[in-house]
């Protein structure tokens, strides 16, 4: 058992002295007394008498003692004495053990009795004006936990200005100065450091902390160039922000000078697509107004004279982002007029995202201002509501090229004037969408809207009249698409075609993860990765994957599906097929055969069905006329049997209203979906 960490548990800020009062009083424990199970109590025989309950939790026991000095977090050494008893008690230690401990706090109390030396030591050369003399100790403490440990030491000490100096010290030291970019090191160093400074060294005073937490995030940001490597420490500069904007909210921290390095950083820093600037208002949280507000005055002085800066998009965004966090709505609004390519979407998104923030329908109305209403293939399931409770952190990473983060879906602005008790209005903004836009595959989102909206009846009449006469077949298509959830279309099936093992497993699991509600599971892809990274050797080998032990096969897979002989199915048809004598081993094999042999050997294992068959060869060999027959359901209902061309339609589907990321997409969708208009294919 690891007594020191057991000792954190309980006692949080108990120092090595102060652990050592309580071993010291182990032998005037007795009468341990254990109670419910959970509540044990002892004495402890000191003059006076104490007597000590303690209540036993998952997270950590929690103690009171009647000296009346003992709080959850900061038992008394009356109170430690007991549970350092009991703990020996219930776990058989011996007081061998308890001595050797015993040793140990007793060289972490010397090494803390260092540490205050070094403090002190730093505090006269501070006081003495002597630069030099205080490098020399900071030098001789050659560590960063030695640093942060001297820095612990001068609470209670030092004045706030006193600490504040030294932690500032203590950064630049590291490279760390808010205005130069870091090295690798420097980065590593920058995580260590948010980890101590992220709450106050001193609780009297937590503005001691604000100039170094400072410089972290400016050197952070400065560092930042939006790339995978370079994202590695992207939670270290969150961290940072918060900290500041708390500071900043309690008046903690200078909202000017905030505002001065965040600025300085913001401006000198590589471009990036990722919109840092955003995150970093967002992360300032409370404190976000105030600095903003500084922050605005200080780039218009920096640009009175000259406005040519604010032409750049990265320009464009800090603006717009300053005026979001001051939470000035107009100024919002024109900032996202003078910026050709505004992101009203992605504005829109962020002011819904939480019940606390204002209404999106400024955003809606500017874009219908700006000209930036869309039609949206598949709306609501990919517009406004597909990134409604994201935070603004997930916007950007998952959402970062979406549609929805530029033009605003019409059904979105509909919609939102419907709820607001702008009926008339909404079916105004609706009509003139469709006549500056009546292309014939857009009548079936347009009859979607209306009935969302709830707009009366005469959609019917309405669609006729304003939209264009097409091909029918591809506007019903196109309305059956339209139902399906953007999920369907935008889930990741590469690893699927890597070859023909994970074409098949990923096919399986498709099938086999039990469904939410009657929206089919699409996380078989990460399944299958996660399976084959175990085993890449058997990627493209169904022979290696037949051979795999059952055993570890089940306990792998059995999480997925929630059955263990269900877990062993793609095995059993990966047997039969290597069995047989199509030789279908691998993906050339499958492709060399043609899409009918793989759909034909895999139904023929008994084990498998038209669609485990069918989705293992779309992952292989693409839209193919055998794998068309798994649309014939769907497309035929759509088109009352019209279609002769499945693949054909779904093409120019996919080219009038592209979603995912090419025609096959749409197969995968229809065939994985099961529900809107046509029923699933059915299971051999």
């Amino acid at each position: 058992m690891d007594l020191s960490w057991e000792a954190f548990r309980f006692a949080p800020g108990a120092s090595p002295s102060r652990l050592l009062h309580g071993v010291g009083l182990l032998d005037l424990v007795t009468d341990v007394l254990v109670g419910d199970g959970r509540t044990v109590e002892a004495l402890v025989r000191t003059d006076p008498v104490h007597v000590v309950t303690m209540i036993r939790s998952r997270n950590a026991p929690r103690a009171t003692c009647t000296c009346g000095s003992s709080f959850p977090e900061h038992p008394c050494i009356h109170a430690l004495a007991a549970w350092i008893r009991e703990l020996q008690l219930r776990g058989g230690i011996g007081n061998a053990r308890i001595a050797r401990w015993e040793q140990l706090l007793a060289s972490r109390h010397q090494l803390d009795v260092v540490w205050d030396r070094f403090a002190e030591c730093w505090l006269g050369a501070a006081r003495s004006g002597d630069p030099d003399e205080e490098a020399e100790l900071m030098w001789a403490v050659d560590s960063l936990e030695g640093e942060i440990r001297v820095a612990r030491a001068l609470v209670g000490k030092a004045t706030g200005d006193e600490l504040s100096k030294y932690l500032l010290r203590l950064v630049n030291r590291r490279g760390i100065d808010g205005e130069s970019r870091l090295s690798l090191p420097g980065i590593v160093d920058a995580d260590q450091l948010m980890n101590v400074l992220c709450q106050p060294l001193d609780r009297a005073d937590p503005a001691a902390n604000a100039s170094a937490v400072l410089a972290i995030a400016g050197s952070l940001r400065r560092t930042a160039a939006g790339t995978a490597e370079e994202m590695r420490y992207e939670w270290t500069l969150h961290l940072a922000c918060s900290t500041i904007g708390g500071l900043v909210a309690a008046g903690h921290a200078d909202p000017l000078h905030v505002a001065e390095t965040i600025l300085r950083a913001e401006l000198a820093a590589p471009e990036t697509s990722y919109p840092w600037i955003a995150i970093i208002f967002d992360r300032l949280s409370s404190g976000a107004a105030p600095v903003a507000g500084e922050m605005q005055r200080l780039l218009d002085d920096s640009e009175s004279g000259s406005r040519t800066g604010t032409k750049t998009a990265p320009r464009r965004r800090l603006r717009t982002e300053i005026a979001a966090a001051r939470g000035e709505i107009e100024d919002l609004l024109r900032e996202l007029a003078e910026w050709p390519d505004a992101p009203y979407g992605e504005f829109a998104c962020r002011f819904s995202a939480l019940p606390a923030q204002r209404s999106p329908m400024p955003i809606l109305e500017g874009a219908r201002s700006a000209g930036r209403l869309r039609w949206a293939p598949g709306w609501p399931c990919h517009g406004l509501a597909s990134g409604r409770g994201r935070i603004i952190h997930h916007i950007h990473e998952e959402f970062l090229e979406h549609p929805f983060r530029g033009d605003i879906a019409i059904g979105d602005l509909v919609t939102a004037l419907a709820d607001d008790g702008r009926e008339d209005e909404a079916l105004v903004a609706l009509r003139t969408h469709a006549r500056r836009h009546p292309e014939a595959s857009h009548r079936y989102e347009f009859l979607r809207i209306w009935e969302t909206a709830q707009l009366g009846p005469g959609a019917a009449g309405e669609a006729d009249a304003l939209f264009e006469h097409g091909d029918e077949n591809l506007a019903r298509t196109l309305g059956v698409l339209s139902r399906i959830p953007e999920n369907y279309f935008s889930t990741d099936f590469s690893t699927a075609g890597r070859g023909m093992a994970a074409a098949l497993l990923t096919a399986v699991l498709l099938e086999d993860i039990p469904p939410e509600g009657n929206l089919r599971q699409l996380q078989a892809p990460v399944w299958a990765e996660s399976f084959f990274s175990s085993y890449p050797d058997a990627v493209d080998d169904l022979e290696h994957l037949a051979a795999l032990p059952e055993q570890d096969l089940a306990e792998m897979l059995e999480g997925a599906v929630l059955d263990r002989d269900l877990a062993l199915r793609a095995q059993r048809i990966a047997r039969h097929v290597v069995s047989g004598d199509a030789g279908l081993v691998s993906a050339s094999d499958a492709r060399a055969a043609g899409p009918d042999a793989v759909i034909v050997n895999i139904q023929s294992s008994g084990h498998a069905g038209e669609l485990t068959g069918a989705l293992t060869s779309l992952f292989l060999t693409g839209l193919s006329p055998v794998a068309e027959t798994i649309l014939r359901p769907w497309i035929d209902q759509a088109t009352g049997g019209a279609c002769s061309s499945e693949e054909s339609l779904i093409r120019r589907a996919h080219d009038a209203e592209p979603r995912g990321a090419d025609s096959l997409a749409y197969v995968l969708g229809l065939t994985l979906a099961g529900h809107g208009e046509a029923a699933p294919p059915r299971r051999s």
